[in-house]
C-alpha cells in the first residue's frame, strides 16, 4: 500500500507523498517543450548579460526626487524639487500676465510670451511628466513636432500683418 501524504494543506484522500525536487523522476517532455525551456533560459541569460549593473547601480532607473533640498545653478534651496518647479511656474505666469497688461501687443511681446509658455511647458513635461527619467525616444518624439511648430510659427511671424 502506498504511503499517504501528511501535508495538512493537501486534503485529497490517498494522495501520494511529496518528494524533494532532486529525487523527482526525469520527465519525458516532448522536444518542443524542451526547446522552449532552453530558449527561455537563453533569453533570461541574455537579458541579464545586457544589463548586469541595473540591479546593483542605485542611479539606474527612474529619478525620484525624495529630498527636501534642491540644487539650482549650484545654490541649495531648502525646498523639494516639485515645490521649486511649482514656484518657477507661478513666477513665469505672473511675468506673462504683467507683460500682457503693461506692454502693448505686437513687437517683441508675443515672441517673449511664446518663449515663456514654451519654458513652462518644458518644465511640466520634464519634471511632472518625468521625461527626464524616461527613454530618450520619448524626448525625441516630443521634440521633433515642437521644433516643427516653432519653425512654422517663425515663418508665420515674418509675414506682414496686412497681407
Amino acid at each position: 500500500m502506498a504511503e499517504t501524504n501528511q501535508n495538512p494543506l493537501d486534503d485529497r484522500p490517498g494522495s501520494p507523498p511529496e518528494q524533494p525536487a532532486e529525487t523527482l523522476p526525469p520527465t519525458d517532455a516532448p522536444p518542443a517543450v524542451e526547446a522552449f525551456a532552453v530558449a527561455r533560459e537563453s533569453l533570461a541569460g541574455a537579458i541579464e548579460d545586457a544589463a548586469p549593473a541595473a540591479h546593483d547601480d542605485h542611479h539606474a532607473g527612474p529619478t525620484h526626487y525624495i529630498g527636501n533640498t534642491t540644487v539650482v545653478f549650484g545654490r541649495v534651496i531648502p525646498l523639494p524639487v516639485y515645490t521649486v518647479v511649482f514656484i518657477v511656474l507661478g513666477v513665469i505666469t505672473v511675468f506673462e500676465v504683467a507683460l500682457a497688461e503693461v506692454f502693448p501687443r505686437g513687437g517683441l511681446t508675443i515672441p517673449i510670451m511664446l518663449l515663456a509658455s514654451l519654458a513652462k511647458a518644458a518644465l511640466v513635461v520634464w519634471f511632472y511628466m518625468h521625461l527626464n527619467s524616461d527613454s530618450r525616444v520619448f524626448a525625441i518624439t516630443l521634440l521633433i513636432p515642437v521644433l516643427m511648430v516653432l519653425l512654422a510659427t517663425g515663418f508665420l511671424m515674418i509675414v506682414p500683418v496686412g497681407y
